[in-house]
């Protein structure tokens, strides 16, 4: 008869036969991912060449091309004065700002677009934008400290501001 193996789950090492995943579990939940933490010392990146590096082997082991959703938001992007994000597939958590995104555009005249994007993409952008419930609509205008368009919030992100502000007081 086979010992039953040990395995590590949860920060504890427990018999295979007795390893359970909570139902709730976010993983379980939301399927694959990778995640990756580049500690920050004295307002520098600590090895974050060799940290971008193992995030990208990871995205590229599970398929994933390297624009689908930050940890608490989605991200867009502006090109010629078109918002494009992820297709809501199975890669992104659909979050409700997404929907709200898309309303907003069809009421204020901007082309709307839902396409993978590609990292190379995101830095050719004329604006790259991120929507959580928490922040709301926000600019990025650096990445990796390359500057997006011409480093200030674009005006495509000042529509949406203004149209995300009055939507919420309706």
């Amino acid at each position: 008869m086979d010992k039953d193996p040990i395995v590590y789950l949860n920060g504890n090492m427990t018999p295979l036969s007795e390893a359970k995943i909570p139902v709730l579990d976010r993983g379980f939940i939301f399927g694959d991912g990778i995640y990756e933490v580049v500690p920050i010392y004295a307002r520098k990146p600590f090895r974050a060449k060799q940290h971008l590096q193992r995030l990208f082997r990871g995205l590229a082991a599970i398929g994933i091309d390297f624009l689908t959703e930050g940890s608490a938001s989605n991200v867009w992007i502006v090109r010629q004065g078109i918002l494009a994000g992820p297709p809501t597939d199975n890669l992104i958590l659909e979050g409700i700002r997404y929907g709200l995104m898309e309303e907003l555009c069809a009421a204020n005249d901007i082309p709307f677009q839902s396409r993978r994007i590609s990292r190379d993409e995101v830095f050719a952008a004329d604006e790259v934008l991120l929507s959580s419930a928490s922040k709301e609509v926000l600019p990025v205008v650096t990445i990796d400290g390359k500057s997006i368009g011409n480093g200030q919030p674009g005006p495509i992100y000042k529509k949406l501001y203004k149209a995300y502000q009055k939507a919420k007081s309706s």
